[in-house]
């Protein structure tokens, strides 16, 4: 299998739901057909559209293969060696549906099906929703193209480095991490979280584990750690969760529960400013705000950024140990706030 790993028919379904597209191949007079369609899951039937007279028309009654893949990471060659060149490893998912092509003629099943190809492609809403008795829709349920893949069967596989020994995948990991480009950090919790020892991309103190990427769990309990915190009186929990999604996160976990968090939002370039900075009562006083402040710093967002800064009431020579400096501060009675920064070394303030 070269590293390929089976999944279940469940997880092979859940691929499909969520592919942007799907390519749909199927033998026409006699020669081979490839397309890439918009497709939806209407319970475990595929569900096409088009003109009447579309090339899926003359698919009707035929066998057909559809199949959608998810790329979880490329890596390169200098992940795995320093020197020897080798073309890039691709980790994926992947999923292949048999079956056969047939016309969609219910009316109730036509409009369930549009319902569930617009959900696909315009998940924000902002239309009506449609059926087969609304005037607005009549006409076009009514006049489009609709068909279903009937299956006969699924396959699904993932080839996400489980083979591989833990020192290698830890070099890819921390590869990844160094590179830290679009989806790298989302490839680090995905390959890592499914490795049999659970490698780390990057050294923390014994016992924690980093996290980089949140996932729906982290964000419960980041808002959890920052919750009622001085700086978020003003702000519900949709909000801290927003946040959290919307910035460069870094988390720590122990046991398996998520014990610090930290985030930042930043150019890249010349600044970043950190927020919500928290670490759980029962871990304070061990290191873990120094760790998890380190693992901010080091994120693909902030290592290269030339100034980092911070507003705090109460951690001021906390932070001026890790290097940030006081600029000013501002405020009255029992509001007192003091901005530090973080040079990036040989750099002018």
């Amino acid at each position: 299998m070269g590293g390929r790993f089976a999944l279940t028919e469940d997880e092979g379904w859940e691929l499909l739901r969520r592919a942007p597209q799907v390519r749909v191949a199927a033998v026409v007079d006699g020669q081979p057909l490839l397309r890439t369609m918009h497709a939806a899951l209407v319970g475990r039937r595929l569900v096409l559209h088009g003109t009447p007279r579309s090339t899926k028309a003359a698919w009707e009654g035929t066998p057909v293969v559809a199949a959608a893949e998810e790329v979880v990471a490329r890596v390169p060659s200098w992940m795995r060696h320093p020197e020897k060149a080798c073309p890039a490893t691709t980790y994926y998912r992947s999923v292949q549906l048999d079956g056969h092509m047939v016309k969609l003629d219910d009316p109730e099943l036509r409009a369930e099906a549009l319902q569930a190809l617009m959900h696909q492609l315009q998940p924000e809403g902002g239309y009506r929703p449609l059926s087969a008795t609304d005037p607005l829709y009549a006409a076009s349920i009514r006049g489009l193209g609709m068909w279903a893949i009937e299956p006969d069967r699924i396959s699904a596989v993932a080839k996400l480095g489980q083979n591989l020994k833990a020192p290698e995948m830890t070099g890819i990991l921390t590869g990844l991490w160094t590179r830290g480009g679009p989806g790298d950090l989302l490839a680090i919790e995905a390959l890592a979280a499914v490795h049999p020892e659970r490698p780390s991309f990057w050294s923390a103190p014994e016992g924690l584990r980093p996290r980089c990427h949140p996932s729906s769990r982290d964000v419960d309990q980041a808002v959890a750690l920052v919750r009622g915190t001085y700086w978020n009186h003003p702000f519900d929990d949709a909000t801290l969760a927003g946040a959290v999604r919307g910035s460069a996160w870094v988390g720590l976990e122990r046991e398996g529960e998520l014990v610090a968090t930290a985030r930042a939002i930043s150019d890249r370039a010349k600044r970043a400013w950190i927020y919500d900075v928290a670490v759980h009562p029962s871990q304070r006083g061990q290191g873990v705000g120094t760790a998890i402040m380190r693992l901010l710093m080091d994120h693909p967002l902030l290592r290269d950024t030339y100034q980092l800064r911070l507003t705090t009431r109460d951690a001021t020579a906390f932070y001026e140990k890790l290097g940030f400096v006081a600029l000013h501060t501002h405020g009255g009675h029992d509001t007192v706030r003091t901005e530090l920064a973080r040079t990036r070394h040989g750099w002018p303030a």
